[in-house]
């Protein structure tokens, strides 16, 4: 967004032909940095028109980036001696960050604007490293441990102290020197920017052995390993404006009247990540590191056949996020006896432990068991695999009851054969299992008349034509179910995004965000409820006049849920935050494009 800001300067003076001089100009705050220190920088573009992105020959030692992504507007109009002359200036907002001490050449910086091309004079930037070690401020870093494997973590812990100011032999706490003394822009906090931290006092000696008493600053951080490599932690630099003269202000509190530049560094701590090893890899391995305890129960024990028993597998240990469960599909003797889905295990964070389910039919009836499972996880404190294994339960699975039919697993392909109607076998009361008018299942909403309704009317002819439109309104709803769907579609939309924001855990919000998608479509085209791959919904959205780039960016985003739910450590905050924005822009377009 602009920031406009005119001024109208009347006077008799030469001409300021300096208004009217088209170019570009890169302001530095400094030109001398410390390895690790920022400074703000403006690059003012003057009568040249809207410019573009500015682009800039940037050596290795530097890092310059934009603090705004759009720039600010400024114009001042002059008329001098009856002479009109304008200025008008777009000006970026940059920073720029010291990262190798030597001499460096910056720029030139070049925009384009009314197809020219505009540059900056290059500007020489010494970056030296500070030899000498302050007596009035410190930065330590320490990260445990330095070598990890991936999912586990690591945890980095920042101190920041500054000596207390002392006057007349006595401390003085009532002041804050980490809000009044601390440069923020031009330090550098790495990971622990935006970090709480705690405080306290601590005593070290200086460089001539007198003890002086320190305010320090104590951030902790965790840092999740999500895959192999080197993570570095740091560098970071802090700058102080250290007080020399204080005075009271004018409500009797101290203010600073000098200061001084006081800098300490931390060096940048790498933590290698490593993988667990190909060698002796078991082939059921999901890819759990960390140790574990695997339990399984089943319920109900006894059954009908052609009727479900839930298998529940619970995973205890650390950690737990982003583990998957057993691959039944490999396990060939609970494949021998039962029929169930093969999709991968996806589970849910219940206390300390992560529970897996899954429906499993019995294939025969008769006295019979659940075979031992088998899952395997890296153990990293002996750096060797391990497979547990689960005990056998018993179950006893009753021939189906007479007139019964079974509950089918998975959709028959190939559709009801032609004549034949689909049946239903009733389970529970109510009208739900049995009933197949969908109509019917809405709430009746039929006009009934009344001599309240015949005083109301005749006194108001404006509420009979509101009373026949509710009336027409409502009768559409019971008569056009498809209508009513798309209807609620948006709302509904609306509603489901709202409850995934508090999803515990990354997995549950990205396939919280995947369902929001699916179901919109198909209350929106008034299609049967159920999975549908995303090649399907990209077709279908297609097929429906939607953007063809949308539709594969719709695709793609369900295609990456599938595999970021199974890795949720490595979706952040902020990337969820987005994905739910983008859900919502998607949503609101298909409700406008498509037909």
């Amino acid at each position: 967004m602009f920031a406009t800001q005119a001024i109208v300067i009347m006077c008799f003076l030469p001409p300021l032909s300096a208004l009217q001089s088209p170019g570009i100009d890169l302001q530095l705050g400094s030109q001398v940095l410390e390895v690790g220190e920022a400074v703000d920088a403006q690059l003012v573009c003057t009568n040249i028109g809207v410019p573009t992105s500015p682009e800039a020959t940037v050596p290795d030692g530097l890092e310059l980036r934009l603090a705004q992504p759009n720039p600010s507007q400024s114009s001042m109009v002059s008329i001098v001696n009856g002479r009109r002359s304008e200025r008008v200036s777009y000006t970026y907002h940059l920073r720029l960050t010291a990262r190798q001490e030597g001499t460096y050449v910056l720029g030139p910086v070049r925009v384009m604007a009314d197809g020219r091309s505009y540059e900056t004079e290059p500007v020489t930037i010494t970056v030296r490293r500070t030899t000498q070690t302050s007596d009035y401020v410190f930065v330590e870093l320490d990260v445990q441990p330095r070598t990890l494997y991936v999912t586990q973590s690591c945890t980095a812990t920042l101190r920041v102290g500054i000596r207390d100011l002392q006057m007349q032999g006595r401390y003085l706490d009532d002041i804050n020197l980490f809000r009044s003394a601390m440069d923020q822009r031009a330090s550098q906090f790495s990971i622990f920017g935006n970090e709480p931290g705690t405080q306290r006092q601590v005593w070290r000696t200086d460089a001539a052995g007198v003890r002086q008493r320190f305010s320090v600053l104590q951030v902790t951080k965790t840092v999740r390993a999500d895959e192999p490599g080197t993570v570095t932690i740091g560098p970071v630099f802090v700058k102080v404006d250290y007080p020399t003269s204080l005075g009271r202000g004018f409500f009797g509190s101290y203010e600073v009247r000098n200061s001084r530049r006081e800098t300490a560094r931390a060096e940048a701590i790498s933590v290698t990540v490593k993988a667990p090893p190909l060698e002796g890899r078991p082939a059921g391995f999901t890819g759990a590191v960390g140790r574990y305890t695997l339990t399984a129960d089943a319920a109900p024990t006894r059954l009908e056949q052609g009727r479900p028993l839930t298998l529940t597998l619970t995973v205890r240990g650390t950690p737990l996020e982003g583990i998957a469960g057993p691959d039944l599909a490999a396990q060939a003797e609970l494949a021998s006896r039962f029929d169930f889905t093969t999709d991968e295990l996806v589970g849910s964070l219940e206390g300390n432990a992560k529970v897996f389910r899954r429906a499993l039919f019995p294939k025969q009836a008769g006295e019979q068991a659940i075979p031992p499972l088998r899952w395997s996880y890296f153990d990293t404190d002996s750096e060797q695999y391990v497979s547990l294994t689960t005990e056998p339960i018993a179950i006893a699975v009753d021939p189906p009851a007479p007139g019964g039919q079974p509950v089918p697993l998975l959709p028959q392909t190939g559709g009801t054969p032609p004549g034949e109607e689909a049946k239903l076998t009733l389970v529970a009361g109510g009208i739900s299992p049995n009933y197949a008018d969908v109509n019917a299942l809405l709430a009746s909403h039929s006009f009934a008349w009344s001599p309240a309704w015949s005083a109301t009317l005749l006194a108001c002819p404006i509420a009979w034509l509101g009373a026949a439109a509710l009336v027409r309104f409502r009768t559409r709803l019971r008569a056009d179910v498809g209508w009513a769907r798309r209807r609620r579609a948006l709302p509904a939309a609306r509603r489901a995004l709202r409850a995934a924001a508090h999803a515990s855990e990354p997995a549950a919000y990205l396939a919280a965000l995947a369902d929001v998608l699916c179901n919109y479509v198909l209350e929106r085209f008034d299609l049967p409820p159920g999975y549908r791959a995303p090649n399907e919904i990209q077709a279908l959205l297609t097929e429906h006049g939607y953007p063809a780039a949308s539709a594969g960016a719709v695709a793609q985003f369900l295609e990456s849920t599938q595999a970021a739910r199974y890795a949720p450590g490595a979706v952040d905050a902020t990337t969820l935050r987005q994905a739910h924005n983008q859900v919502w822009r998607w949503v609101k377009q298909m409700e406008r494009v498509t037909r």
